[in-house]
């Protein structure tokens, strides 16, 4: 064994089939939302390492909520963003990339300790727009959930049913579980 290897640290099976899970459903939630050219049929090599970093950060915790969205047209030097979103038992792990296209991408990730909700607003859009802070599409009668961390942080997620992504369906499991982080506040 190399002494490179002798140091790389070694995942449970358990871990490794978590991250094979999440990877296959941020992977699925990107290419629904027409985030990679169509001729590359591989994610960005940005996605592997972030998916590690984000389940590092929840301790290799399932992620019962996972969301992801970009933005829907390219900036003026041709880039386009896109945010993951997902819940874990203990954390908001939020990761954003700039250019979602670019395989030399600098990607953010960080994780927001759950307990630290402080509040929970949900409207219904009558309108088909942008949200302001993370470009996630709405449409009439449609529902959005506004998450406030004392942190300062503000997410808005689309809870409404949406065909393009299963994962707006698990949202209906994660309900109960932030509504249980308000009341420890």
């Amino acid at each position: 064994m190399s002494a490179v290897a002798a140091t790389l640290p070694t995942m449970t099976d358990t871990e490794t089939d978590t991250a094979r899970a999440a990877a296959k459903r941020i992977n699925d939630a990107f290419q629904s939302q027409g985030l990679f050219e169509p001729f590359w049929g591989r994610a960005p090599g940005w996605l592997g390492s972030t998916i590690s970093r984000m389940l590092t950060l929840t301790g290799f915790d399932e992620l019962p909520y996972l969301t992801c969205r970009g933005d829907e047209d390219d900036d003026e030097n041709g880039q386009r963003s896109a945010i993951i979103v997902a819940f874990s038992a203990s954390a908001l792990v939020i990761a954003h990339v700039a250019d979602a296209r670019s395989n030399s991408a600098v990607v953010t990730v960080r994780a927001i300790p759950r307990r630290t909700l402080t509040g929970i607003e949900s409207t219904e859009s009558t309108t088909n727009l942008l949200s302001d802070n993370v470009s996630w599409n709405t449409w009439p009668g449609s529902y959005q959930l506004a998450l406030h961390y004392s942190d300062g942080t503000d997410l808005t997620l689309p809870i409404g049913r949406y065909p393009k992504s299963e994962d707006m369906y698990a949202f209906e499991s994660l309900r109960p579980s932030l509504l249980a982080d308000l009341a420890a506040v």
